[in-house]
């Protein structure tokens, strides 16, 4: 297969290469395979989410009550 890329791309992947033991195929390979790990790690979790059932409302301040109680709750206790 072969790609063209644009001139300030190729530059770019050349100058991430350059002084290493890597070459551009490697890279350029590794850099797709990486890109296609994430995206489908990201559609898992999102999926994850759809299916975790019906939202429920959060209220923010709440939440941030509930830290600063789990806060005051840890500076007492010792820690080892």
């Amino acid at each position: 297969m072969n790609i063209t890329l644009p001139d300030d791309l190729k530059n770019k992947i050349e100058d991430a290469v350059k002084d290493t033991d890597t070459d551009i195929e490697d890279f350029v390979r590794e850099a797709i395979e990486a890109q296609l790990k994430e995206e489908a790690y990201l559609r898992e979790k999102i999926q994850e989410g759809l299916d975790s059932g019906k939202p429920e409302p959060w209220d923010a301040q709440d939440i941030i009550r509930q830290g600063h109680e789990r806060l005051e709750t840890r500076k007492g206790a010792i820690i080892p």
